[in-house]
């Protein structure tokens, strides 16, 4: 019998998940996203991966729309577009080419 599967409750720079503030992202319902791009599904919580462009070296999302097609969004833009009524941190979503947050 195996164990069940957990998902990561922290980033590789120790933030814990939990406590962070989650918005859900415009056009995206079924998703949030911290002011420092990560990503959730809103139902089961679970944290999105981040695939690289092998050509221009960007991290995205792969989301499907509230219309039901899917779409691929840099995570800059999504940040962008759900925390656009208040400041985003210096930095928070500046680097196009960041690294994906590592599970502990």
């Amino acid at each position: 019998m195996t164990a069940p599967r957990t998902w990561p409750t922290r980033t590789a720079d120790g933030r814990d998940l939990f406590r962070e503030e989650w918005r859900t992202i415009p056009g995206f319902r079924k998703y949030q996203i911290t002011r420092d791009g990560d990503v959730r599904n809103r139902a089961t919580r679970r944290i999105l991966t981040e695939y690289q462009n092998q050509r221009t070296g960007a991290y995205s999302y792969t989301l499907w729309r509230d219309d039901g097609t899917k779409t691929s969004r840099n995570y800059a833009g999504l940040v962008q577009a759900a925390w656009e009524t208040e400041a985003v941190p210096e930095g928070a979503a500046s680097n196009m080419s960041r690294k994906p947050q590592e599970a502990p």
